[in-house]
């Protein structure tokens, strides 16, 4: 797929990454199709499609409704996943993740996350950003709460540890 874009196309005009989409295959080929992965909108659009797995904003509720909808259940669930990346340690973030619900629980932090997180809960990053610091994100997600799965220059992938 990747061999098929234009020369003159930068990364800023692609949608996925080389990173985000081995990513997206590592999650496919080791984490359970019931997994569900905590992150900002724009990651978890993408990984939704390109794992089949649960993520971000895009999941169905056990009523067959849309999480975006109104809920009971998650009435914010977009504020819900910012406050977890707003974590000043791993023991706040680690409470948050659980707080959500889900078994199977994977954190999928990408250059998008990091600047979603640097900015405010309302935007959607639409393509990845090559160079970011990850430095103070990945201060928040250690042992003994959260042990890494996946790394590359662009995306860490790590899994929720339970109770």
């Amino acid at each position: 797929i990747f061999a098929s874009i234009p020369g003159y196309v930068t990364q800023t005009h692609a949608y996925t990454s080389q990173g985000e989409y081995w990513a997206g295959t590592w999650i496919k080929d080791h984490t359970p199709e019931t997994a569900y992965l905590v992150t900002d909108p724009g990651t978890g659009y993408v990984m939704r499609a390109l794992t089949l797995r649960n993520a971000s904003a895009y999941f169905m509720l056990p009523d067959g409704r849309a999480p975006a909808d109104p809920s009971a259940v998650y009435p914010n669930i977009v504020g819900l996943l910012f406050a977890i990346f707003q974590s000043t340690n791993a023991r706040e973030a680690w409470n948050r993740t659980i707080a959500l619900g889900f078994t199977d629980v994977y954190v999928v932090l990408s250059t998008r996350t990091v600047l979603w997180a640097q900015s405010n809960s309302s935007i959607l990053v639409t393509h990845p950003f090559p160079g970011i610091d990850f430095s103070g994100e990945l201060r928040v997600f250690e042992r003994p709460w959260f042990e890494p799965a996946y790394q590359s220059a662009e995306v860490y992938v790590f899994r929720v540890l339970p109770a």
